[in-house]
């Protein structure tokens, strides 16, 4: 593969902003491919895309708003197979992140926003709907050692495929999940 890339970035007081654009050519890429063999069963073998082209553009904002850090990060992609002038699979045209943070005295609190536009699967045969998550964050520094966080994801409880799916049905993908984790710095 060959890769081109070109970035800014910039700092405007409490703002930073960048951009990336790139470009990927790739040839003899190894992806997987799913046929069916019998009535019932489905094969997954590794497959050769003959030239593959990766087109993107990276967005990111960061901005400080008294104790409020912001961040929005934006992927514009098109990645495509060339031979078939196909969008390649389980690749989103579009992801978008956005990040609000909130620090004070030992804590912080915040929320995160997660889209993921649509994207090609079963080489091509089935359109997956983009999706949003949200996530929430809360974390306490009790001392200079121990820090508690706890995380609440996918807070609406929304269905979704992330990557990919197979004949059979879909991959499970979690639900509303939450963690509570004990850092200890030694």
């Amino acid at each position: 593969s060959r890769t081109t890339e070109i970035g800014i970035r910039k700092r405007f007081g409490h703002a930073k902003i960048s951009a990336n654009a790139f470009y990927t050519e790739t040839k003899n890429m190894i992806d997987w491919a799913t046929s069916q063999t019998a009535p019932t069963v489905y094969t997954t073998t590794p497959t050769n895309v003959k030239s593959a082209e990766i087109k993107g553009l990276e967005l990111q904002a960061d901005l400080i708003l008294g104790e409020w850090d912001t961040a929005v990060r934006v992927t514009l992609l098109d990645a495509i197979d060339v031979s078939r002038q196909q969008q390649l699979d389980r690749r989103p045209k579009q992801t978008v992140n956005l990040l609000l943070n909130r620090s004070y005295d030992k804590q912080n609190a915040g929320i995160e926003v997660l889209y993921n536009g649509s994207h090609l699967d079963a080489n091509g045969t089935i359109e997956r709907g983009g999706y949003t998550l949200t996530n929430l964050v809360y974390g306490y520094q009790y001392s200079k050692t121990f820090l508690v966080q706890a995380r609440l994801e996918n807070i609406f409880d929304k269905d979704y495929v992330i990557t990919s799916s197979s004949f059979a049905g879909d991959y499970a993908t979690l639900g509303r999940t939450a963690y509570l984790t004990l850092t200890y710095y030694p």
